[in-house]
């Protein structure tokens, strides 16, 4: 059997007797339990055992009872929580019985879109607590069962990172958000080097719009009246052109199934349309000064 964890910010994998495929659960704190049963669905579909991470005690009674499998397990931590993050740790290595875990994925998420000028700290805090420190705690935590522990059998696991395209190219308005996906980029750069010698693999999941109810929640008229008040308009007419090309949570579920079961994983998994591909390309490696005058001519001027 092939078994899964997945938290609010981690989904970790366990291969067992029959380790060809490995699968992932889900939990974000942008995209609720609906996605979180929608990616556990997908894993569960193919044979695997998921661990599913959740904050709420009543998510994790809903997601055991909408999922109605065996093979989930609820377990309930929050990510940015080191004590609680290793004492799920310590269970899961209990219930493996000596074998590695198959693969750790983060998927720690909050979303953010407000002009950064009058974001909190400690709003921006929480993002970077959640899309990025809180990635490190469970890394910190699972990566003995993932081969640093020499005294565990089974082949070396994997990390596989739940990025964003806004870790290549940040986008205003997004800039919390955006910091803390280039701070996961580098990250996963610098743990791949790392694990190396130890055979544990990362990668980088990297959607573009994902389909959620998060994005219904953008109000741009309460900043009608201030200097923020075009700018927030106009990026919110460009998530609503977005929204028509974005991919389904199955799509990013089945490029972290791929990142976790192909024996030869690609460093890194777009998983976005092709025009939204060719544009965040072009963001990336244009001359600073032409991506900023796109952005001025696309959210205007005061």
């Amino acid at each position: 059997m092939l078994d899964c964890l997945s938290s609010e910010a981690i989904r970790l994998v366990d291969s067992s007797e029959c380790a060809e495929r490995i699968g992932k659960g889900q939990a974000t704190r942008y995209g609720g339990t609906a996605r979180e049963a929608c990616r556990a669905g997908h894993m569960l579909r193919k044979g695997v055992r998921v661990f599913g991470s959740v904050r709420q005690a009543a998510d994790a009674d809903r997601l055991q009872k909408q999922l109605g499998t065996e093979r989930f397990t609820a377990l309930q931590f929050d990510v940015t929580d080191e004590k609680a993050v290793q004492q799920a740790a310590e269970k899961v290595r209990s219930a493996l019985q000596g074998r590695k875990l198959t693969a750790l994925i983060n998927n720690a998420g909050i979303g953010q879109i407000e002009p950064t000028a009058v974001c909190s700290l400690d709003k921006a805090k929480r993002v970077i607590d959640t899309n990025l420190t809180g990635t490190l705690i469970c890394a910190q935590a699972f990566l003995p069962l993932l081969g640093t522990d020499s005294t565990l059998t089974g082949p070396p696991g994997r990390i596989v990172q739940m990025s964003s395209v806004l870790g290549e190219a940040p986008v205003p308005y997004q800039a919390v958000y955006s910091a803390a996906k280039h701070g996961l980029e580098a990250l996963t750069a610098c743990l791949r080097r790392e694990l190396a010698p130890y055979g544990v693999k990362l990668v980088s999941i990297r959607p573009g719009p994902v389909s959620s109810e998060f994005w219904d929640k953008i109000d741009w008229t309460q900043y009608q009246g201030t200097p923020w008040e075009r700018g927030m308009k106009n990026t919110t007419d460009l998530v609503s052109n977005s929204m028509k090309t974005a991919v389904s949570c199955e799509a990013v579920a089945g490029a972290v199934y791929l990142a976790v079961t192909e024996p030869n994983p690609r460093s890194v998994y777009h998983v976005i349309s092709w025009d939204g591909r060719v544009a965040f390309k072009l963001l990336s490696s244009l001359p600073p000064w032409l991506v900023d005058f796109f952005w001025i001519r696309t959210l205007g001027r005061p």
